[in-house]
């Protein structure tokens, strides 16, 4: 093997291994991705749950499905937050975050009968996110506690 051969042949496996890494990381980038939290308010006495958009494409969310472990059926749109939300909301990266307030009747059924909540989050493109972190703001004193 000549010396031109071993370099094409180095030039070739690191072109191959650069192109596989790029690759990877727009396979990455391109993904839509949301965090969604379920806040406790400790002292205004409800539940909000907040979306947010961590990926790099926008994303249009087009329904919040919420299912209460105490009960065997859906909750209907009209009972499911305080405000009407408007759906679908695009949000962006970066963007402000979307917040909704649940309804007294859920936060009965979630603080005073300790039921589970399951809440799904549906995109305009058919993609589904149902993962989301707990936590409990004490507004008075500014602290959020994350469970």
């Amino acid at each position: 093997m000549t010396v031109i051969n071993k370099i094409t042949f180095a030039l070739a496996i690191w072109g191959a291994i650069l192109s596989t890494i790029l690759g990877i990381q727009k396979f990455f980038l391109e993904k839509k991705r949301i965090k969604i939290t379920f806040i406790e308010l400790v002292w205004a006495a409800d539940y909000k749950i907040s979306i947010v958009n961590i990926g790099h494409r926008p994303i249009t969310i087009a329904d919040i499905n919420l299912e209460i472990s105490t009960q065997e059926r859906k909750i209907p749109s009209n009972a499911r937050f305080k405000e009407e939300i408007g759906l679908p909301i695009t949000l962006t990266d970066g963007g402000i975050p979307a917040e909704f307030v649940l309804t007294d009747v859920l936060f009965d059924e979630i603080h005073n009968k300790h039921a589970d909540l399951k809440i799904t989050v549906y995109d305009a493109e058919g993609n589904t996110f149902s993962k989301y972190k707990k936590e409990i703001f004490d507004e008075k004193y500014s602290k959020k506690n994350i469970n």
